[in-house]
């Protein structure tokens, strides 16, 4: 058994190093995998990041160089949502723990659209975070080689109605 491994590695070895180029004509659709990191390369010309930023684009927030933010940061952000979120009788009978998941677009001028609520905890929280988040004031929205940009943000939004 050991033999046969010892022979089953010397064949790959022998055969990765042993390969040369064929005459195999291609085909304009087939890939080319070139010999050395030089030619790889050589042959990438374009940019990682485009030039040329559509007006209408919507960007992840992975895509982006500067996030948007909340004015005041993730603090401010905390405080306001704690702030303007009401906790109905309801929930605090049923003493609702929980998060909430929201997406929206902070535009190029830092307001909100497309908001949508992605999960909720039940009786209406969903309802009153899309309230909420209406409500904010703008955001610094998103950046990408220097301009304004707009971007799809996520963000959970933590209930706690156990609290007295």
């Amino acid at each position: 058994m050991k033999k046969v491994l010892i022979a089953f590695c010397l064949l790959s070895i022998g055969l990765s190093f042993g390969q040369k180029k064929s005459n195999v004509k291609q085909n304009s659709n087939d890939i080319v995998i070139s010999e050395s990191v030089k030619e790889i390369s050589a042959d990438i010309e374009a940019p990682l990041i485009s030039e040329e930023i559509n007006e209408n684009t919507v960007y992840n927030s992975a895509g982006v160089e500067v996030l948007p933010e909340f004015p005041g940061g993730n603090n401010l952000l905390s405080r306001y949502l704690s702030k303007y979120f009401t906790i109905s009788d309801e929930m605090k009978s049923m003493e609702l723990k929980g998060k909430i998941f929201a997406s929206f677009i902070v535009e190029k001028d830092g307001s909100i659209s497309n908001i949508k609520i992605i999960r909720e905890i039940g009786y209406r929280t969903g309802e009153e975070a899309q309230r909420v988040l209406k409500s904010m004031p703008k955001w610094n929205p998103a950046q990408l080689n220097g301009k304004k940009v707009r971007c799809l943000y996520s963000m959970p939004i933590s209930i706690d109605a156990t609290k007295k």
